[in-house]
């Protein structure tokens, strides 16, 4: 469950007209072994929201973390990629396409930052370039496998690549 409480030496009867922020403690989904966290709100109802949205979430499957977002999309495709099993020739080929076509266009951007049109953007860079659908195809799943997080958590509410046209062989 999330708490709120204010951080301050004020005694709590006088915490509604206190300066102070609120803050949301939380834990990420996993329970007393997951991480803990904290998010501060000038407002109560701003935190009464935020707490009554992280417990929902949880609840549904589908908790985002906040902070997952900062991660950039270089570190993700390439922590992804050295945890991958695989056939050695697939790994070599998302190696390949990471390296020429997807790090060159969104590897600098934070996950949170990467958009769906970027990802349009690249495939049809792709495309005009006269790549085949499998290099394509391969572009599009090192994206999609580098957004996604695992044990249920998401950097962000629809990963970029989820609904973006991939070319069909």
């Amino acid at each position: 469950m999330a708490r709120i409480y204010k951080r301050c030496e004020c005694p709590e009867p006088t915490w509604r007209s206190c300066p102070h922020a609120w803050v949301v403690r939380y834990r990420t989904p996993g329970g007393r072994a997951s991480n803990q966290r904290e998010q501060s709100f000038t407002a109560k109802r701003e935190a009464d929201d935020f707490a009554l949205k992280v417990e929902h979430d949880k609840r549904a499957h589908v908790f985002i973390d906040p902070r997952g977002g900062q991660a950039l999309f270089r570190v993700e495709a390439e922590t992804w990629l050295n945890r991958h099993l695989g056939a050695d020739n697939s790994i070599t080929t998302y190696r390949s396409v990471l390296r020429a076509h997807v790090l060159p266009a969104i590897g600098g951007k934070r996950l949170a930052a990467v958009r769906r049109d970027d990802i349009k953007t690249l495939i049809a860079a792709m495309r005009a370039k006269g790549l085949s659908a499998s290099r394509i195809r391969a572009a599009h799943l090192v994206i999609s496998a580098s957004s996604a997080k695992p044990s249920g958590t998401r950097s962000s509410p629809n990963p970029p690549a989820s609904r973006s046209n991939c070319p069909a062989s």
